[in-house]
């Protein structure tokens, strides 16, 4: 069951109405009739003295809520786990570099040493006063650009006089960003000195993908000098030096490289396993538990005590097996990961076992299969983690004869019919 506050309750049953008299949803008329009763019901004589509490309310729907992000990420994570047949290239320094690999066989490790990323030619101008006028007193006005490729692109600008610098760079920019002819235009302002310069970058990296910049306002703004010249990316695979016009180094049939930036020892690229896909299972699950245990927390119910009490525990329970992936709780009774720990968990093969181990007897099982129960119980029905009197509380207000009085083919039609609806929530909350 969910339960929702009256003001939730009102607002989806309006908009049930709506859609059912203003869209023609086929909903039969003794339906319809049952739902105004309950309407009338709720809202009526009975509604003071049947109606849940919205502190109750709101911490049931949203323990349902929570419950069910943590079941599905116990299905996904052993979904993937299912999936450790397929091969992927892991980079212990993907910032450097990373791999894509199509193989179905695992293969040696291989080490990489980046030395420079194939680069775009850049031109950067003169800073400029962001706020000043000097363009219109140079008294220039035309930019030429001609790429490697033969295309070419020439303007005139003229600034006005009470035109800022600031505002003429980006009015130039804008052009020759329209103009798409393989070089773009940006204007760069630094806040502390206010001041702005006009940078313009080649579209394709790798030597002799070249452009040239001229005219009298290229040249009073010193766009037209190079700052960074285009250039080849230069790379060794295991100590074998090589360079490529891309960042994107293909090795042979099955292993492609992407190259992102220098390396100051080797990377090592090995084959195994997909260990991010491993590391985003095990961040999911770690945030579904701490949501849940914000509902436990952040509920007065004693019931809602039990709940937090209960993830505690099973989070003190496996510490030592959690500690080995880099997961720890911390002294608010929420789990905490070090990257840097669980990365290394992940290249080991320790983040695996964890997740992994055979028999229910295993301590990565036991977390795992006690987490999920604990959702499962909270899913089914959440009053078991509500007080006595809470409790009290529901049954009063759904024991109440009309509630009743809907049939069961009436309600399943319903349901189904909203089932990706919010509004369906609120038939569970009120039969």
């Amino acid at each position: 069951m969910s339960y929702l506050s009256i003001s939730n309750q009102y607002s989806m049953y309006s908009s049930l109405l709506s859609q059912t008299y203003g869209y023609g949803t086929g909903m039969s008329s003794s339906v319809s009739d049952s739902l105004l009763g309950m309407y009338s019901y709720i809202y009526g004589a009975g509604k003071s003295s049947s109606s849940v509490s919205s502190a109750t309310s709101d911490y049931l729907v949203d323990l349902k809520s929570k419950a069910s992000n943590v079941i599905d990420a116990v299905s996904s994570m052993r979904g993937n786990l299912k999936n450790d047949k397929k091969v992927a290239a892991n980079s212990d320094n993907s910032a450097a570099v990373s791999g894509t690999y199509t193989g179905d066989k695992k293969r040696d490790d291989i080490k990489i040493d980046v030395e420079k990323i194939a680069s775009a030619q850049v031109n950067e101008s003169e800073s400029l006063k962001s706020n000043s006028s000097s363009l219109y007193y140079k008294k220039a006005s035309n930019i030429s650009i001609t790429t490697s490729e033969g295309k070419s692109y020439s303007f005139n600008y003229s600034a006005g006089i009470t035109e800022t610098d600031g505002k003429a760079l980006n009015n130039i920019a804008a052009k020759i960003n329209k103009a798409n002819i393989g070089v773009s235009a940006s204007v760069q302002t630094d806040e502390k000195t206010k001041t702005s310069k006009l940078v313009l970058t080649g579209g394709k990296v790798g030597e002799g993908n070249d452009f040239t910049v001229s005219g009298n306002l290229a040249e009073a703004l010193g766009i037209n000098n190079v700052k960074t010249e285009s250039s080849d990316a230069v790379y060794s695979i295991n100590g074998e030096r090589r360079t490529s016009s891309s960042n994107e180094v293909k090795v042979d049939d099955e292993l492609t490289l992407k190259l992102k930036g220098t390396t100051e020892k080797s990377a090592t690229i090995s084959f195994g396993k997909n260990k991010i896909d491993t590391i985003n299972s095990a961040r999911e699950l770690v945030n579904t538990f701490n949501g849940l245990a914000k509902t436990a927390y952040s509920s007065n119910d004693s019931g809602a005590d039990r709940l937090g009490n209960s993830l505690k525990s099973i989070a003190k329970t496996y510490g030592a097996s959690l500690d080995k992936i880099g997961v720890s709780l911390n002294s608010k009774g929420y789990l905490e990961i070090d990257e840097e720990k669980m990365d290394k968990a992940a290249e080991s093969g320790e983040l695996d076992k964890f997740f992994n181990a055979n028999g229910k007897n295993g301590l990565s099982y036991g977390f795992v299969n006690r987490l999920e129960n604990i959702a499962k119980k909270a899913y089914d029905d959440p009053t078991n983690f509500l007080s006595s009197s809470g409790k009290a509380e529901v049954n009063s207000a759904t024991s109440e004869s009309y509630y009743k009085n809907v049939g069961g083919a009436s309600y399943n039609y319903i349901s189904a019919y909203y089932k990706y609806s919010n509004i369906a929530m609120l038939f569970s909350a009120m039969v």
